[in-house]
Order: C-alpha cells, then structure tokens, then sequence
C-alpha cells in the first residue's frame, strides 16, 4: 500500500478498491447491512459506485472471514 510522510505523520493512500473493501467491511461491522440480509452485489455495486467484480471478491473475503455466508441460489447474506 503507497505511503507518504506529510508534517511526520505516514499518511497511508488507499486504492478504490481498497476503500471499497474498508466501506463494505464497515457497513457490516456497523450493522447497517443486518444479520441474515441478502447481500445482492448489482445493488451494493451501484451504491458504492463500483463494477460487480470487486462487490464479488471484497464479499468472497469476507465469506473466508466469517462475516458472509453464501448459499445456493440465495447468493451472499449477511452472517
């Protein structure tokens, strides 16, 4: 991850994937996204202002982290 020093501080830059990920990481630790609700990723694509595909793998990480179940048919739901 880029890093840069401004007045002795590191100031750490993001990729938009990267704030993504944080975002969507937040919105579930927060519980704006409830226990057991749909996780549909054209939606969260759209209101985070990304494709599909990194909707797609930020929730499959999360899946691995025990925040996300996947089921077939259903999709993503939140754990």
């Amino acid at each position: 991850m880029p890093q840069e020093l401004v007045n002795g501080s590191i100031l750490v830059r993001q990729t938009a994937q990267e704030s993504m990920v944080d975002h969507l990481h937040n919105l579930i630790l927060s519980r704006q996204l409830s226990p057991g609700e749909r996780l549909v990723q054209s939606e969260l694509a759209e209101q985070l202002g990304v494709s599909r595909t990194p909707v797609r793998e930020a929730l499959h990480k999360f899946a691995h982290e025990g925040l996300v179940t996947f089921s077939s048919y259903k999709g993503a739901a939140r754990s």
